[in-house]
């Protein structure tokens, strides 16, 4: 398992020893996005840069300005190229060899990784680069300044092709305009994660935007999205509470599933590998977590530290230009109405173990 920090270091951990196996140093900042290339671009990008035999090659991006290059069998580092501006987040581009970053200052580049030269490069944003997401020929982008964007790279040069500009702020404090922190995609759709209890679900083609509560409480983050296959990961956290989570939706109904929670707190990344029926999922934050799910088994009585729940209103679709009182009118009646007091937290069908 791959871990990057904001003390500057990756590590490689043993998650069956929960041991860390390797630690690479090197960067001189905070290092915000690693990308694992496969067996096979691993031995292109080894054949071209004349590095013999390697093993898998990890990539790096970091504020310090540098994306670097590693051998993950030993933590050698292969290549430094130096970008000029702090590297907020970072995806691979398979098909030109290179690394789209996004910058602290709102830019969005793709580097060669042969020649460590840009390609091509735009002012994308009005704030730094908070989510990357590339789907050949496409990149999906978010940012702080509230924007949604989608880019088609065609004839060497990063073009835009669609925006999507965020609400005008509210009256009410809890419904501020949206800080874009994370995205995902599956086809045309792009989950979001912001400074908000909702998620957002962007049909970027059609110009329609859903809103589904992620949280129950109204002050709440989402830090994290990942989708893998037909199924939705999107992380919480409550401040008033202190306590955070992973809820897991199916897709693409959008039906809510259950929580993986406990004593969890404010989670920044989410990581998943599927093996048939079951689930491995590593969240990273202030603490590393990993979480395996059997959905083929019920599930067990809650633990002492994490548990699996169900939280009723979740999943609500609300009305994005629905007003303040009505949004919270809705949560409130969905809430009494499947409240139980003979079963708190209704167990769900999948289990941790």
């Amino acid at each position: 398992m791959l871990y990057f920090s904001a003390d500057t270091t990756i590590k490689v951990w043993n998650v069956h020893g929960g041991k860390e196996v390797s630690s690479f140093a090197g960067h001189s900042d905070v290092v915000t996005s690693i990308v694992l290339l496969n067996a096979r671009h691993s031995q292109k990008l080894s054949t071209l840069l004349k590095w013999g035999q390697v093993s898998r090659i990890v990539v790096s991006a970091s504020l310090d300005c540098h994306i670097k290059l590693w051998s993950l069998l030993n933590g050698k580092e292969l290549l430094s190229m130096y970008t000029y501006n702090g590297i907020t987040f970072m995806d691979y581009f398979p098909c030109e060899l290179g690394m789209i970053i996004g910058t602290d200052g709102g830019k969005l580049e793709l580097w060669d990784i042969v020649s460590a030269k840009v390609i091509s490069s735009v002012c994308a944003h009005e704030a730094s680069v908070s989510g990357i997401k590339v789907e050949e020929p496409y990149i999906h982008t978010c940012s702080g300044d509230g924007t949604v964007r989608v880019w088609l790279f065609d004839e060497k040069e990063i073009q835009p092709l669609y925006i999507r500009r965020r609400k005008e702020p509210s009256s009410d404090e809890r419904f501020k305009p949206s800080q874009w922190k994370t995205l995902d995609i599956s086809g045309d759709t792009i989950y979001l994660g912001d400074n908000s209890n909702t998620l957002k679900v962007l049909d970027w083609r059609m110009g329609h935007m859903q809103m589904y509560l992620n949280q129950v409480e109204f002050d709440g983050i989402c830090e994290a999205v990942i989708v893998k296959e037909n199924v939705l990961f999107s992380t919480f956290f409550d401040s008033s509470s202190d306590m955070g989570g992973i809820n897991v939706w199916k897709l693409p109904e959008f039906l809510y599933i259950c929580t993986l929670t406990g004593d969890v707190q404010d989670i920044y990344s989410l990581a998943v590998t599927q093996s048939k029926d079951k689930l491995r999922i590593v969240s990273g934050g202030q603490q590393l977590l990993v979480w395996d799910i059997d959905f083929t088994k019920p599930s067990k009585k809650n633990q002492e530290t994490f548990y699996v729940t169900e939280t009723d209103p979740l999943g609500i679709r609300l009305n994005e230009n629905a007003t303040d009182a009505s949004r919270q009118a809705e949560v409130t009646r969905r809430r009494l109405a499947a409240a139980d007091p003979n079963d708190v937290n209704k167990k769900s069908w999948c289990n941790i173990f």
